[in-house]
């Protein structure tokens, strides 16, 4: 998305190669407020935290942009203070760690709960901390909010911030979190690791 060597065609919903038709200037309008977690796109769910759970395997893909000065909690919401203004182009990702909530699980067969489920257990699905989703939400420099909402799973997450509109291209010096549970705001467990992240270029 900031590389000018593609831009996105939103007939195909892809991103095509700049043949040199745009320069950077019109291909960084054309993403600024590009939002790539579009309506009819399968909603996040686990991903977040099964890469969450993969994290110290992955974590060599990633540098850390290191802006982070202050985690306030503020009633039910934490709020994310940088030390200055940066541009959404110099994260992708933001990962979250609210310590090991992995105590907390149930086993499903589709949607239905399983109470008895002994040695079977493999059988079904695991699901941790049901109901309980994690949102983040910033302003892009119009002032518009944009949010992004994933379960809590285990409890680590690393959420593609990059993929809304009004992040890249866009200037931010704060974030809010808030965690719901069954859609109703509860307060958040503490924050034990956070940090924005940016994808490690290919040579």
């Amino acid at each position: 998305m900031t590389s000018g060597e593609y831009i996105w065609n939103n007939d195909l919903r892809v991103f095509v190669p700049n043949d040199g038709s745009y320069n950077m200037e019109q291909i960084a309008e054309a993403h600024k407020n590009l939002d790539l977690n579009y309506a009819d796109a399968t909603p996040l769910k686990r991903t977040c935290g099964s890469w969450g759970s993969s994290f110290n395997s992955m974590k060599d893909i990633f540098t850390e942009l290191n802006i982070i000065s202050d985690v306030d909690y503020q009633d039910d919401t934490v709020k994310v203070q940088m030390s200055q203004a940066f541009d959404g182009n110099e994260a992708d990702f933001l990962y979250l760690d609210f310590g090991n909530l992995s105590s907390n699980y149930d086993y499903y067969y589709d949607d239905t709960l399983i109470s008895e489920y002994g040695i079977f257990n493999n059988l079904f699905r695991k699901e941790y901390n049901k109901g309980t989703e994690v949102t983040v939400t910033f302003l892009d420099d119009s002032g518009q909010s944009h949010s992004i909402t994933c379960d809590m799973d285990e409890g680590r997450l690393v959420i593609p911030i990059g993929s809304l509109g009004g992040w890249y291209y866009n200037n931010h010096d704060n974030i809010d979190i808030s965690v719901y549970q069954d859609g109703t705001q509860i307060k958040a467990p503490e924050i034990k690791n956070i940090k924005l992240l940016k994808l490690r270029e290919c040579k």
